[in-house]
């Protein structure tokens, strides 16, 4: 099978993508020296705009791929909620999922970035306070259990913002979803990297990774392929794909398949945020029957074009076909 083959299928695809919801907003501007009162850079400010981040990130860059995407998480009652719905309808998501919370703020971000250095010079982070409560966890629970029979996957996105809470809840949902037959993917950061087990994909960077490595065995200084293995084994998942900036994507299946795909993102990985379309390409090439060392190639050259792009930009599906 060949890219050309997948493309076609990924708007009869189905996903629900649930997580920690991020709205960022990015103001660009000027530089004009430093402030006369404190040594701190002054920026003439040139334009505004918001953009999703989190889990909500993942959705617009499944959706922009032509995926039929609902979005499910819990917001606050503030503008960055409003901000987030606004956007979210505008990328054609589904919000019928995303539920409004009593004392909770929604996770945002400010980013500020100079035009001319084409660097961003300051972030602020706005963080949920508390974790989610039973009745804001059953709000969920209830939502997925309605609409898992006309869902192909579920994808559990994990950005440290506390919508999960417990190892039982997630356990929870990914029962629910193999009895309905629902590919399992997670989107798994530092601390929740435990918390994110039984699916059929995780991705997780290499260094998370190596920091839950450490804790559960004695042996270090295993290779990239160990260290897949033992945590494959660990997570009880069907597959894992580690990212790397410096060294691309590497996936292994519990079947024993291996697949390695070199993609030079270099420092723009991070800044860019390019792991949730690499997830979004990942999920839907598989769910439109493509192997993991295909998706995994699909991904890579994804992950290479957006390099090139300025800002938070996305991909439609005819950007994934080979150039050459």
């Amino acid at each position: 099978m060949q890219v050309q083959d997948l493309l076609p299928r990924f708007s009869q695809q189905s996903v629900m993508v649930l997580g920690d919801l991020v709205v960022e907003k990015y103001v660009w501007g000027t530089a004009r020296g430093l402030a006369n009162d404190a040594p701190v850079p002054v920026l003439r400010v040139e334009g505004e705009e918001y953009q999703l981040g989190g889990a909500a990130n993942v959705a617009r860059h499944l959706a922009a791929l032509g995926a039929q995407v609902r979005l499910c998480g819990l917001v606050g009652y503030d503008d960055a909620a409003h901000a987030l719905r606004r956007s979210v309808r505008q990328s054609g998501i589904d919000t019928s999922g995303i539920f409004p919370a009593q004392g909770r703020q929604t996770a945002s971000k400010v980013r500020v970035l100079s035009h001319q250095h084409g660097q961003q010079l300051l972030q602020l982070d706005y963080e949920p306070p508390r974790s989610t409560t039973d009745l804001e966890r059953g709000s969920l629970r209830t939502y997925i259990e309605a609409t898992l029979e006309s869902t192909d996957c579920l994808i559990l996105c994990d950005y440290e913002k506390e919508t999960y809470g417990s190892l039982e809840f997630v356990q929870e949902l990914a029962r629910l979803a193999a009895a309905q037959k629902v590919l399992t993917v997670a989107d798994a950061h530092p601390a929740g990297v435990s918390l994110l087990r039984d699916t059929h994909l995780t991705l997780v960077s290499d260094a998370a990774a190596r920091d839950l490595h450490a804790t559960l065995y004695e042996h270090s200084g295993v290779s990239r392929g160990e260290l897949a293995r033992d945590l494959l084994e660990f997570l009880h998942c069907g597959a894992i794909v580690l990212i790397d900036a410096a060294e691309g994507m590497l996936g292994v299946r519990q079947e024993g398949e291996a697949a390695s795909i070199p993609c030079s993102l270099g420092a723009p990985f991070s800044v860019l945020g390019l792991r949730e379309p690499l997830l979004g390409t990942l999920t839907l090439c598989l769910l439109a029957g493509g192997d993991l060392g295909l998706a995994l190639r699909v991904a890579g050259r994804a992950g290479a074009k957006l390099v090139s792009k300025p800002g938070p930009a996305s991909l439609r599906p005819e950007e994934l076909l080979d150039d050459s």
